[in-house]
């Protein structure tokens, strides 16, 4: 319905215009937050980032204006400037030295412009399961009123049984994460695979 209040029509080419974040949530970003090696280079990719996603929110605030509120109304648009300021206040002064609370702030806002996501690790299976697990998990509780204590005995579910423990299975014929006990200590505690869902080896 937005799409068509914002005039576009079925067949019309669009442009995509892509934006990169990133976010080292494993051993070796512990070790470069240590080092403080390579860090500015990836705060400078976020600032950028966010110089992007605040183009397009300005964008939706002047289509709504333009085309009325039937493209973003303006408790979606509240949303995605209370979302934008949160992305910046944590880029600027982040809470943990894995800033993984950017990730998620900046995944809820471009799902409320409308935007496609994708979430991607080195090998694509292991840190990117935790990822998306737990951004399902998110929107369950966001969208459909998941209790907090049913979203943990859901986010566990996913990760023990979903469908990335069979992605994980046609990359490596295991069906098991390929974390080994200190990668896993090293994982923000949200990003854990459940007991007995991982093993030795490199992820």
């Amino acid at each position: 319905a937005r799409a068509s209040a914002a005039g576009l029509k079925p067949g019309v080419m669009l442009r995509v215009r892509p934006v990169l974040l990133s976010q080292g949530i494993n051993e070796e970003q512990s070790v470069a937050n240590l080092m403080q090696t390579h860090t500015a280079e990836q705060t400078a990719l976020n600032e950028r980032a966010l110089a992007q996603l605040n183009e397009f929110q300005a964008a939706a605030e002047a289509l709504a204006r333009a085309r009325g509120e039937a493209c973003f109304p303006p408790e979606l648009l509240r949303q995605q400037r209370e979302l934008l300021v949160r992305a910046r206040q944590l880029l600027s002064s982040p809470p943990d030295p894995k800033n993984v609370g950017l990730l998620h702030a900046t995944a809820a806002l471009t799902r409320l412009l409308d935007g496609g996501r994708a979430t991607l690790c080195k090998s694509g299976k292991d840190r990117t399961a935790m990822s998306i697990t737990l951004e399902h998990t998110l929107l369950l509780q966001r969208a459909h009123g998941l209790s907090e204590h049913l979203a943990s005995a859901a986010l566990t579910a996913m990760r023990r049984h979903g469908v990335r423990r069979e992605n994980v299975r046609q990359n490596t014929n295991k069906r098991v994460f390929a974390f080994n006990w200190m990668q896993q200590r090293m994982l923000p505690e949200a990003y854990r695979p459940p007991d007995g869902s991982a093993k030795s080896g490199a992820a």
